[in-house]
C-alpha cells in the first residue's frame, strides 16, 4: 500500500513539474538539470549516512553519465533528457546492485512515477506532440 502511495506521489510530482515547467516555458531546462539532481542525490544520501567517496564510486559514474545525457538534452535535443529519465528508472532498481545506496525505501518508487511521466512526456514533445522551443546556440 506504501509502496503505491509512493508511486501516485511521484507520478503527482512530475504532473506539478510538468504543469511548472510549461507554464514557464522552461521545459528543457527545468527537467535537463532536474535529471543532474535525481542523479547526484544518491551521493548525498550516501554522504549523510556516512558513506566514504570511494563506497560511492558507482553513483559517481551513473551522475556523470545522466550529467552528459542532461547537458546534450540542453544544447541538442530533449530526447536526451528524456532518455535520461527513462534510464533513471532502471537505476534505481539495478544501483544497489552496483554497491550499497542508502536512500530511503520510497526513493524508487516515487522515481518511478515520476520518471516514466515526465520522459514519456518529453519523448511525446520530441516526437512533435508540441514543438519545443530551439535551444539557444552555443
Amino acid at each position: 500500500m506504501l509502496y503505491a502511495a509512493a508511486i501516485i506521489v511521484g507520478i503527482a510530482a512530475a504532473a506539478a513539474g510538468i504543469g511548472l515547467s510549461r507554464r514557464l516555458d522552461a521545459e528543457r531546462a527545468i527537467f535537463g538539470w532536474a535529471l543532474v539532481v535525481a542523479a547526484f542525490w544518491y551521493i548525498g544520501f550516501g554522504l549523510f549516512h556516512g558513506q566514504a567517496l570511494s563506497e560511492l564510486a558507482p553513483q559517481l559514474i551513473a551522475g556523470a553519465v545522466f550529467l552528459v545525457l542532461a547537458v546534450l538534452g540542453l544544447t541538442r535535443s530533449i530526447a536526451f533528457t528524456s532518455a535520461g529519465w527513462l534510464l533513471h528508472v532502471f537505476w534505481d532498481y539495478l544501483g544497489p546492485y552496483f554497491g550499497e545506496v542508502a536512500t530511503p525505501w520510497w526513493v524508487p518508487p516515487a522515481c518511478l512515477g515520476f520518471d516514466v511521466v515526465v520522459g514519456m512526456y518529453l519523448l511525446a514533445r520530441y516526437r512533435g506532440a508540441a514543438p519545443l522551443p530551439e535551444p539557444e546556440p552555443a
